[in-house]
């Protein structure tokens, strides 16, 4: 089920980002099946944030890379939540460790 980041029911302004490394590249663009993408301007500790204004039970998550050139994709990240705002909690696994979601990248052979 969307959530609204494709349908667009969450608004542009409920999508922030640590930063973009250009104005095509804002966090709004991070939508999936968006013609864009977001690109932060660095490599290390960038995060966006998706504020879905009530608590919910989220069940999934879907990533999506940029065709290029040059192809651009997240190979690895971290969820973190919030019901503040401030104060923020790292998505745990079963052994109680940060969980680190690790995408692959599968190509025609």
């Amino acid at each position: 089920m969307d959530l609204g980041m494709q349908s667009v029911a969450i608004a542009d302004s409920q999508i922030t980002a640590s930063s973009s490394s250009s104005v095509d590249k804002a966090p709004k663009n991070a939508r999936l099946g968006s013609p864009g993408a977001w690109s932060p301007s660095g490599l290390a500790d960038q995060w966006i944030g998706v504020n879905l204004g009530v608590i919910m039970q989220i069940s999934g998550i879907t990533t999506q890379g940029r065709e290029g050139p040059p192809t651009e994709y997240v190979t690895k990240y971290r969820v973190e939540y919030s019901y503040d705002g401030d104060f923020w909690l790292a998505l745990l696994a079963a052994n109680n460790q940060d969980k680190v979601c690790i995408m692959f990248e599968i190509q025609d052979v």
